[in-house]
């Protein structure tokens, strides 16, 4: 099993990024879920299948909103 964020969609390929490796790979865009989106983190199970790990998404963004709102709150005052 293995975890990788989907970067963006591109000519029939979810173009996405491994999380342990941080190495990018191209995964076929009828082998994961229609709903996913940009920025999902998607499970691929060693028999193929993947899933959206919601609770991780849900995690991931809510950090990337707060270091938004962290950089821009800072630079408001410079």
């Amino acid at each position: 099993m293995k975890k990788v964020s989907i970067d963006y969609f591109e000519d029939g390929f979810a173009r996405c990024e491994d999380l342990d490796t941080e190495m990018m790979c191209n995964i076929k865009k009828e082998r994961i879920p229609k709903e996913a989106k940009e920025g999902d983190i998607l499970v691929i199970c060693d028999d193929g299948t993947t899933f959206i790990d919601k609770k991780e998404t849900k995690a991931r963004r809510k950090k990337i909103v707060e270091l938004q709102n962290e950089v821009f709150h800072k630079n408001k005052y410079k």
